[in-house]
């Protein structure tokens, strides 16, 4: 595994991006990016940057680039996208060990109905099924995908021309897999599916170490939707989040989060809705400078 201590600057802060932490991998297409990682793989990460750096909350950040002043050298920020239960149960603990503080990025609709993403649901479906055969119009007709490095080739190519094409629903595109394959019924596994309850963010919003902030509704790509499709994403979303959790919400951070992911209508309409700060998933480092709804996150696979 990498040493992301080695992202640290002096002069330059690094938010490192999460999904989730769980006890031990146990799938082989499932995961297959390393989105969760081992228990033992996240405490090492943490230990390393709390040793070799200074942990700094979003909002430090957001205060240093209004102000213009500077933070801590090798300051560094944890963040959590998505919103899975295993942030709750076994990665806020060991934040909370290593007095780490940390923002989790919420998608209100999994957490509302405690549903996965398209990728989840597609990846369910890859790996439940002995040969996998799909055909689509954006797709050459896919057949006979047994082995594990044919389904997550498979996958790999499904990610990217889903996250490039304006034009497809990625839910509807994750039921025609199933359909397909004939998988007509989803059973979550706890580590890998379960979001948190409603309860569990009000418990992690209270924590004076973490923050909650929003990342869509139903994490369709923002720069993708209508401007009326786009202004309820947001909407919804934040009414979620504050009902849940009693608070103003002041953070986002966009689905996907690649540089074709958002706009400048898409950063509009989340400072009509009071947000302060939204990074991407860009890779990089930023500075005091870097504009608040432009900052890089370091992936941690």
């Amino acid at each position: 595994m990498k040493d992301y201590s080695s992202y640290l600057q002096e002069h330059e802060f690094v938010i490192f991006l999460f999904h989730g932490v769980i006890t031990k991998n146990k799938s082989a297409v499932r995961n297959y990016t390393r989105k969760h990682l081992d228990r033992e793989e996240f405490e090492k990460v943490i230990t390393d940057l709390r040793t070799k750096g200074n942990p700094v909350y979003m909002d430090e950040i957001v205060s240093a680039h209004q102000e213009k002043s500077s933070l801590p050298p090798h300051s560094f920020a944890i963040s959590f996208d998505d919103g899975f239960a295993n942030n709750f149960h076994i990665a806020a603990p060991i934040l909370k060990k290593y007095e780490i503080p940390a923002i989790f990025y919420l998608t209100s609709g999994f957490i509302e109905n405690n549903e996965g993403s398209w990728t989840d649901l597609i990846e369910y479906a890859v790996e439940r099924t002995e040969s996998v055969q799909f055909r689509h119009e954006y797709l050459k007709t896919i057949s006979q995908v047994k082995s594990v490095v044919e389904k997550i080739s498979f996958l790999d190519r499904v990610r990217e021309v889903v996250k490039k094409n304006a034009s497809i629903d990625p839910y509807q595109f994750a039921r025609e897999i199933w359909i397909q394959n004939g998988i007509d019924n989803f059973k979550p596994d706890d580590e890998l599916d379960q979001k948190m309850t409603h309860e569990e963010v009000g418990q992690l919003a209270s924590d004076p170490l973490f923050t909650v902030g929003g990342h869509s509704h139903s994490h369709r790509v923002m720069s993708f939707l209508s401007p009326q499709d786009l202004q309820s994403e947001v909407s919804a979303s934040i009414q979620y989040l504050k009902g849940w959790t009693g608070q103003e919400v002041d953070h986002y951070s966009y689905p996907e989060g690649l540089a074709h992911c958002y706009s400048k209508e898409v950063i509009t309409c989340l400072k009509e809705h009071g947000i302060k700060c939204s990074p991407s998933a860009i890779e990089g480092s930023n500075n005091i400078e870097t504009d608040l709804f432009h900052l890089k996150r370091i992936f941690v696979v």
